[in-house]
């Protein structure tokens, strides 16, 4: 019984897919878990901030640049903006526009307007969008409610909240909506499957906009009066931080764990940490900020300001919180104008609108300068992103939707291709001396490629595409590119696959669900899985698949269980903090699970998911691989650089790596 080979993944423009011949290694080589490296304070950087040894640092770091992809006109007022970051969906209310025609419907991908819908009330003022169920919910300014519309069925249900509500937000993995009511000095949280308020929580004077971490289980709230509200995804643990009077727009990073706020009255935008409780910086800005958006892949923060009649776009740096662009998009109103901001990780593009010209401008956003010392940080969280779909016909185009139950639907897509990387082939080596590695071969796939994994009953190398939200699939013995496909990934991470039914699995860390794909076809489905699935491996002999959820939800970190053949989600089980990386052993269908934070090491599930022993492999504990013949598992542990051997005895033993450890593989021949 083979599992495979999976490995890491860098930032670099051109990553590669590296076979090598290993000489040294008598157990040879075989991974457990989908490796990747990835944006500073992810679970993928540098702890201790030494350089990282992929990052060539050059003589001087271009200066990143915005630039302008589209401009769409829409006719009208253009004021909130939101996007389904799952099909890449661009929604823009249009406030003075006809109830029945105030909102317009966007294709993110080809940036076109495909038709425009109505919220069946008038002045839209506020959108956000749930990537899981595609539901978009618009606030409605002087109606004193919200509209959830369903572009599955184009049906729109009005829900009656506060007294003229203006920003609103959804937690896609709890479905609920949070909408601040700004005479009502209060929050509306929204249950999204009965589309009811099920809580409303007050004394928030001129609540303005609202920003959701799911990651870490907060909900922030700005108050134009003068402060920030902090609280839980159930409105409780409730803080108050200053901000300053005429704090607006909101937006938290989820990878970072920071939040930022702009403040009209002072130009500033502030920085404020989920770990610290504390306000962290300020950032003077070069005119009245209006709102801001966060894209955590490259870890920019988008601000828009409007001085003088006109707006701007500033792009501010996270990793070093100075301002890297800014971008002149023309006139603008000073009153109502800047509000609509949003990012689509997916696709990499900020959506702006502008509320005089009756327009949205779509920007690029640059890709993150590399850093050769990357912010580190002790609890981090994995991000997201999105995943591109056919396009639809407007109004509310159907899309894919992202299953939620028990028992998900297979969906059809078309099995495409991304370009075709050429593949280097270079003769295999003479016989090495005992003691060194030689590389057999090079392909080069493209940017930001994480998880890994080799069938080698069908002899198919699969890689997951983070940016591209593909899975590319590749010859094992030439490296020769085959084909790619979606199956409704989600910034896809790990991967595994069933090496009898040959089913191909992806974490996908925004959806907070597996694709189950049949590489042949491109059938898919999708299951729950919790909050920012990191790692994932498959039992082929019980056909049962497991994720560790390197987030929290309501339950706390957890590992889930799902049946390998139809999908459904068996169990969930709870374990210690930011579970990240797993091995089955198929032998006895054992699970070994890393956990990254503080107090951590490594848990043992059985076959069901039960935990039955813990292993002491010390905080930073993260890839782990497994020998299904000697029963001994291999743990690499970061914060230490060293690699953990445990015998199937229990004995441990160490090894100093000189440098963390990412990526751990055995090959039991």
């Amino acid at each position: 019984m083979r599992i495979g080979i999976r490995s890491g993944a860098s930032l670099l423009a051109a990553l590669a897919v590296v076979v090598v011949l290993l000489l040294l290694v008598t157990s040879g080589v075989r991974a457990a878990s989908p490796l990747t490296w990835s944006a500073p304070t992810s679970p993928d950087a540098w702890t201790d901030g030494r350089t990282t040894p992929e990052v060539v640092a050059a003589s001087s770091t271009p200066t990143p640049t915005l630039a302008v992809v589209a401009t769409l006109p829409l006719a009208a007022q253009a004021k909130p903006v939101g996007v389904d970051t799952a099909n890449h969906r661009v929604y823009v209310g249009l406030f003075n526009a006809s109830d029945n025609a105030n909102l317009a419907v966007i294709d993110g991908l080809s940036a076109t307007t495909l038709g425009f819908t109505g919220t069946q009330r008038a002045q839209p003022n506020g959108i956000a969008v749930n990537s899981t169920d595609h539901k978009v919910y618009v606030t409605n300014r002087l109606d004193n409610s919200i509209t959830v519309l369903n572009p599955a069925n184009g049906s729109r249900q009005v829900v009656p909240v506060g007294n003229m509500p203006w920003g609103i937000a959804v937690n896609p993995l709890l479905n609920r909506a949070y909408v601040a009511n700004f005479l009502g000095d209060s929050i509306s949280i929204i249950n999204g499957s009965s589309a009811t308020v099920s809580k409303t929580i007050g004394n928030i004077p001129q609540a303005s906009f609202v920003a959701v971490d799911a990651a870490h289980d907060r909900v922030y709230v700005t108050s134009n009066a003068g402060n920030m509200v902090v609280m839980d995804n159930d409105g409780g643990s409730r803080s108050d931080p200053r901000t300053g009077y005429e704090s607006w727009g909101v937006a938290a990073n989820p990878a970072t764990g920071m939040v930022y706020i702009v403040n009209r009255a002072e130009s500033r935008l502030y920085l404020y940490s989920h770990d610290t409780g504390l306000q962290q910086d300020s950032i003077a800005l070069p005119a009245s900020p209006r709102n801001v958006a966060v894209n955590p892949t490259t870890n920019h923060v988008f601000v828009t300001v409007v001085g003088s009649g006109n707006i701007s776009l500033v792009m501010i740096d996270g990793a070093t919180n100075t301002i890297a662009a800014t971008l002149s998009l023309g006139t603008e109103d000073n009153n109502e104008g800047g509000q609509g901001i949003a990012v689509d990780p997916g696709l990499n593009r900020v959506y702006v609108t502008r509320y005089q010209a009756g327009s949205l401008v779509i920007v690029a956003d640059p890709p993150a300068s590399p850093s050769v010392t990357p912010t580190a940080t002790a609890t981090p969280s994995p991000t997201a992103t999105g995943t591109p779909t056919p396009t639809q016909t407007p109004p509310l185009p159907t899309t894919p939707s992202v299953t939620a139950t028990a028992s998900p639907t297979r969906t059809a897509t078309p099995t495409a291709t991304v370009g075709l990387p050429t593949t280097t082939t270079t003769a295999t080596p003479s016989p090495m001396p005992t003691g060194t590695i030689a590389v057999v071969m090079t392909t080069t796939v493209g940017t930001a490629a994480k998880g890994l994994v080799v069938d080698p009953v069908r002899h198919r190398l699969y890689t997951t595409m983070i940016l591209e939200n593909r899975v590319k699939v590749y010859d094992e013995e030439s490296l020769a590119y085959i084909t790619s496909f979606q199956g409704g990934t989600s910034q896809p991470n790990g991967i595994a696959v069933d090496e009898q039914t040959g089913t191909v699995f992806v974490s996908n860390r925004l959806a907070g669900n597996i694709s189950a794909i049949d590489p042949t076809s491109g059938i898919y489905s999708t299951a729950p899985s919790g909050v920012f699935p990191w790692g994932i491996a498959v039992d082929s002999i019980r056909h049962r698949v497991y994720a560790a959820n390197f987030g929290s939800d309501v339950d706390g970190y957890t590992v889930a269980l799902l049946d390998g053949l139809d999908y459904r989600r068996l169990t969930s089980t709870v374990i210690g903090r930011h579970p990240a990386l797993l091995a089955i052993n198929p032998t006895n269908g054992r699970v070994y699970v890393t956990t990254y934070s503080a107090d951590a090491g490594t848990y043992v599930l059985d076959s069901n998911g039960n935990v039955i022993d813990f292993l002491l492999t010390g905080s930073g504990s993260f890839g782990v691989a497994v020998n299904p013949t000697s029963g001994r598992v291999y743990v690499t542990n970061r914060a230490e650089q060293k690699l953990y051997l445990i015998a199937a005895g229990g004995n441990r033993t160490s090894v100093g790596l000189g440098g963390e450890g990412f990526a751990v593989a055995v090959n039991p021949t």
